[in-house]
């Protein structure tokens, strides 16, 4: 401020030593006086205001026109000069004034947790609706008497079948004993050209002077499949028959059976003797075990046929008198139990010592 108050003052006096020397300008022209420039307080200045420059002193002036002085060039600061006082700018520090009284203080506000992804909400569970009862009565009625149990009645006995008008005869039984003859005879003569193919085979084999022991096994494991046949489809038949009614018919068709089996056996019996007779000891080492196997084979389909023709002539002597055909079957069933009793007797006990 100091400065500031001393350039104003030699801002004036550099004016009057400009002007014109003459008489007129012999007077002068008193200075304003500044404006004392009151600062305003400041917490870092808070010191006296600076003292005014010293004027100019007074001199008389003659009693004579005067003409207006000429215009005071006015001083204006340059960019280097301190500039005036002005109000405090928003940023400079505001002057010091009473502390306002404190607003209380706000309550903190809780730290809000990020939402957490939205789950949907289980399906609220249904509550178990209870069976509906009907809401209890006053008991104003009488109960009723309790009804007493009746114990079950059997059932009526059904009605006796009323006496036919007309007596009904027994549906024949032959028919059934024909059929099921003539099925296993129709088996039996298929299995028997079989059969017969591998005895015809055996044979050959048998006829060449060195006997070729792997086709020779190969043919008696054939004959043993084949006799399986007969096991397996005719045995069941035959042991089905119904013996206690029969007739001429079931007579014809019985001894027709076992005369089949008659001549197979024989045929079967025939070749096993003749290869027992004409292989090696080694070789029949080798086709041993598929003999024994024929023979366990053949065993089962004689003994229920064997059955069958004894029980139907039993059935016969008492009913028809037909003395012939009894004893054409009881021969021919003799036959099949010695054939059996030959290979028993014969092939068995040879193979066993061999096995």
């Amino acid at each position: 401020m100091k400065f500031f108050t001393a350039a104003l003052a030699a801002v004036a006096a550099g004016s009057a030593m400009a002007a014109p020397l003459n008489a007129r300008d012999c007077i002068t022209t008193p200075a304003p006086a500044p404006t004392p420039e009151v600062p305003g307080p400041s917490c870092d200045h808070p010191g006296p205001a600076p003292a005014p420059a010293p004027q100019a002193a007074y001199l008389p002036v003659p009693q004579r026109d005067v003409p207006a002085p000429a215009p005071v060039a006015h001083w204006a600061p340059s960019a280097h000069d301190e500039p005036a006082w002005s109000a405090p700018a928003a940023h400079d520090e505001p002057a010091w004034s009473a502390p306002a009284p404190a607003a209380p203080a706000a309550p903190p506000v809780p730290a809000v947790a990020p939402p957490a992804p939205a789950v949907p909400a289980p399906a609220p569970a249904v509550p178990e609706v209870p069976a509906w009862t009907p809401p209890a009565t006053p008991n104003t009625q009488v109960a009723p008497a309790p009804v007493p149990e009746v114990p079950a009645q059997a059932a009526p006995a059904a009605p006796a079948p009323a006496a036919p008008s007309a007596p009904q005869a027994e549906p024949p039984k032959e028919a059934h004993v024909v059929e099921v003859c003539e099925t296993v005879i129709t088996i039996v003569v298929n299995v028997k050209v079989l059969i017969e193919a591998d005895i015809a085979l055996i044979n050959k084999l048998l006829a060449d002077a060195e006997i070729d022991v792997k086709a020779l096994l190969a043919v008696i494991i054939s004959l043993k499949l084949h006799l399986q046949i007969l096991l397996t489809e005719c045995m069941p038949k035959l042991q089905a028959l119904v013996l206690s009614v029969l007739v001429e018919v079931d007579l014809q068709a019985i001894l027709s059976l076992v005369l089949e089996i008659k001549g197979l056996f024989l045929e079967i019996e025939g070749c096993l003797k003749h290869l027992v007779v004409t292989v090696s000891a080694e070789v029949l080492a080798v086709i041993a075990v598929e003999l024994h196997a024929c023979l366990a084979i053949i065993g089962p389909i004689a003994g229920p046929i064997v059955q069958i023709a004894l029980g139907a002539v039993a059935a016969l002597k008492a009913t028809v008198s037909v003395p012939a055909l009894v004893a054409h079957i009881t021969t021919i069933a003799g036959d099949i139990t010695k054939c059996t009793s030959s290979f028993a007797s014969i092939l068995h006990p040879l193979l066993t010592l061999l096995l």
